[in-house]
Formats: structure tokens, C-alpha cells, sequence
């Protein structure tokens, strides 16, 4: 259901899932918090025409703020065999080329697979 909504609202249906295991994760597993995060966003739906209003360049310092400190992550992938650590990287260089968090992530799994499939890494998980 959370992926046919997604895809009715022009959401993606990753956001829906992570949204409900974030609220699984943090204590709620009844049907009661999913209502009531739903219950939280039905006013976007009407206020977020309203986003268009605001031009690219007012969110802009938020976004590299966001961006600058999402590179702290990058820290241990750098530590890391070069092997173990290319999937990250992968993540991190396509996400913003390919202009979709979705399209980077499956990229770095499909290389991932690849590495495992090929033999030149024994660890599927990391």
C-alpha cells in the first residue's frame, strides 16, 4: 500500500519504507504511529506548491551544509581496503552526477554484487 501511495503522490516508494522503519525503530509497531505520521503530512500536500515559490539559490547553503557534513561519513571508507571501500564510493560519486539518491545507491550495490560474483571480495555485507 505505502508503494502505490508513494508512487500516487510522485514520492518514491524508498522514502515510504524508510519512514516506516524509522518509526519501527524507534518504538512504534503498531499501525496507530503509521497512522499518525500519515496524519503529520497531509498538510504538505497542499502547502507544497507552495515550495515552488522559494528560488534554488535560498536553498542552496542549506544543501552544501547538508552535503559538508555527510562527508564525515566518507572517513572510514577512506581507512578501508580499496576493495571494500569502492561500493561507497561509487554511492558517493553518482548520487549527485546521476541527480538521484536512488539510482547512486543502486549503483553501489550492483557493484557490490559484482565484486562478490567476481571473487575479489568475500564480504557481501559490510
Amino acid at each position: 500500500i505505502a508503494t502505490l501511495s508513494a508512487g500516487l503522490f510522485g514520492s518514491s516508494s524508498g522514502t515510504a519504507y524508510l519512514e516506516s522503519a524509522t518509526g519501527i525503530l524507534n518504538g512504534g509497531k503498531s499501525g496507530r504511529t503509521a497512522v499518525i505520521t500519515a496524519l503529520c503530512f497531509v498538510p504538505f500536500l497542499f502547502l507544497g506548491p507552495w515550495a515552488a515559490v522559494i528560488p534554488a539559490f535560498v536553498t542552496s547553503p542549506a544543501l552544501f551544509m547538508t552535503g559538508l557534513l555527510m562527508l564525515s561519513h566518507l572517513k572510514p571508507l577512506a581507512d578501508e581496503k580499496f576493495e571494500h571501500a569502492i561500493d561507497g564510493w561509487v554511492c558517493f560519486a553518482l548520487i549527485p552526477i546521476l541527480f538521484s539518491i536512488t539510482q547512486g545507491l543502486i549503483a553501489g550495490i550492483i557493484v557490490r554484487l559484482v565484486l562478490v560474483l567476481l571473487g575479489k571480495t568475500n564480504r557481501l555485507n559490510s
